[in-house]
């Protein structure tokens, strides 16, 4: 990114030559120009050009001071020059570098209208002004065969007080709507010992008439391990609508789009969906999990297509217990077309001097077979010393059985995220099915024991995550697939369910099943048959 800013720059001082200023150059500026906020919270600045006629080139650095204010984004809804390039690699040093360039006769905006916007989050408390700079690439216009550095005015962001305190184990706290004037997104709180799991929820305030929204979910991963997103509460929302790759690293992000363009409305202080973690930090501490843009720009649109200014709250894990951080293993989640195998990853955190350990991982076996077990590092069996029992009359129940020694009681210590090993399947469901990996205690109990650093053993927590195994809906291992259209309608409408088949070569015969909420659907027809009349439906 930093060479194409540098040819850019380049070009344009062969291409172009200076003027001296005039009244029809280009005025920029940021606004609001000043902003108080809190450590946490967010705030938007609009980049504002004056005279922006016949503009065909604009490039240039914005800086702030990177203590007070984390670089959120530029959302892609605020962008009104198509094309406009983003430098991010320097953001944490607080220097942010765009460029565009029109091939055409120019770009016209009206005098004060968005060219785009930034996002920041406080950092901490102090002052900064987010301004146009001339290092490290100097910012400047183009207007016709005219290159001239453009008089703009920053915006003074000041950062003030302290991020509300946590509540204290067992408080009723709560945020209310009357803390938000916009669209509010906002956490609950949990207080949990290490090793179990806290799930909060993340409600809204002023969602009315709401069409898309996305934002980031940012936690400290060495005290929270991922686990889920569940309690879905809002039209269109699922767990396709989250990213969770990043998981692993602390972030989590989420996207929803009302597909209709109708806007939703939601109560005040109503749930959306619920996040759960393990607390896998040490008693006594705490993390706090904040509704940013960190990594998905936190922005929201109403029905008028145009974003709406947003807010949010962050919530608490308050971690109890006398116990360091919990030892934990977690499965990964992996998707697999219907009738292939795929590996399921057992990986640790927190493995530090460990002597011991044993479990029971059981899955559904009507969805997945198992398969075999891998060592791919040689940890397990190489030079750990595990032990597992894979029996077919076991793992054809859906279970197998883990115990662990370290050879020689000499304790063992892993980087995070090692994989321990791995435990393969065959998946034999249908295509849309999803069986959990889970750690149990049915037939080996989860425990673990760490040295005392006196060569003696004692028994620790050991925290658990489960993994899944999804079968990927768009497959089939015959190539054959039936899916259902969507439809949306109102009370006395006729809607249309259409089937249609993907892959319907040489086939001889078909039987299936409808079924519907009779509460909800009366029954009119088929029509549109387009199968030869022996097919009859009943």
């Amino acid at each position: 990114m930093g060479k194409f800013f540098t040819c850019f720059l380049f070009v344009g001082t062969m291409l172009f030559f200076s003027t001296s200023l005039n009244a029809q150059n280009v005025e920029l500026s940021f606004n609001p120009s000043s902003v108080t906020i809190d450590p946490g919270d967010t705030t938007t600045l609009s980049v504002l050009g004056e005279n922006f006629t016949g503009v065909t080139g604009f490039s240039g650095t914005i800086t702030w001071d990177p203590s007070t204010l984390n670089y959120l984004g530029v959302p892609p809804l605020t962008i009104n020059l198509s094309g406009l390039t983003l430098n991010e690699t320097m953001v944490a040093s607080g220097i942010l570098i765009f460029g565009w360039f029109d091939f055409g006769a120019g770009v016209m905006l009206d005098n004060m209208t968005p060219v785009f916007e930034v996002q920041f989050e406080g950092a901490s408390s102090g002052m900064t002004t987010v301004q146009f700079s001339e290092m490290p690439a100097p910012t400047t216009i183009v207007q016709g065969i005219t290159e001239y550095t453009p008089v703009s005015t920053g915006s003074l962001v000041t950062v003030t007080g302290t991020p509300p305190p946590p509540p204290p184990p067992g408080s009723n706290f709560a945020y209310d709507c009357d803390d938000f004037t916009d669209v509010a997104f906002y956490s609950s709180f949990d207080t949990v010992a290490t090793g179990e799991q806290a799930c909060l929820s993340i409600a809204v305030c002023n969602f009315n008439q709401i069409t898309s929204f996305g934002f980031t979910l940012d936690f400290d991963e060495a005290l929270l391990q991922f686990d889920s997103v569940t309690n879905f509460n809002l039209p269109q929302l699922s767990a396709s609508n989250f990213g969770t790759t990043l998981a692993d690293s602390g972030y989590v992000t989420v996207g929803w789009f009302e597909e209709m363009g109708n806007g939703v409305d939601i109560v005040d202080t109503s749930t959306i969906f619920d996040i759960c973690f393990t607390a896998i930090g040490a008693g006594g501490s705490m993390d706090s999990l904040f509704i940013n843009g960190e990594k998905t720009a936190f922005e929201a649109a109403d029905t008028s297509l145009m974003q709406v200014p947003v807010e949010s709250g962050p919530g608490y894990v308050v971690i109890t217990g006398d116990t360091g951080p919990a030892v934990t293993l977690f499965a990964t989640n992996e998707t697999i077309n219907a009738g292939g195998n795929v590996c399921v990853d057992i990986k640790c955190k927190n493995f530090v001097d460990m002597i011991s350990m044993g479990f029971t991982m059981e899955w559904e076996e009507a969805i997945i077979d198992y398969d075999t077990i891998l060592d791919p590092n040689n940890f397990f069996y190489g030079t750990i010393g595990g032990s597992t029992n894979t029996s077919a009359p076991l793992v054809d129940t859906g279970a197998l059985t883990v115990t662990w020694l370290a050879q020689g009681n000499v304790p063992v210590t892993l980087m995070d995220s090692t994989t321990l090993f791995q435990v393969c399947y065959d998946a034999v469901g249908m295509p849309n099915e999803m069986s959990p990996v889970q750690f149990t205690s049915s037939l080996v109990s989860i425990d673990a024991s760490q040295d005392d650093g006196m060569g003696m053993p004692v028994a620790v927590p050991l925290a658990t995550v489960d993994g899944s195994v999804t079968i990927d809906p768009d497959s089939n291992p015959d190539g054959f697939v039936f899916n259902l259209s969507d439809t949306t309608g109102c009370e006395g409408d006729t809607v249309t369910i259409y089937y249609i088949a993907t892959g319907f070569t040489n086939v001889a015969t078909m039987a299936f099943q409808i079924n519907w909420d009779t509460s909800q659907l009366s029954w009119i027809g088929i029509h549109s048959i387009i199968l030869p009349p022996i097919f009859s439906p009943n």
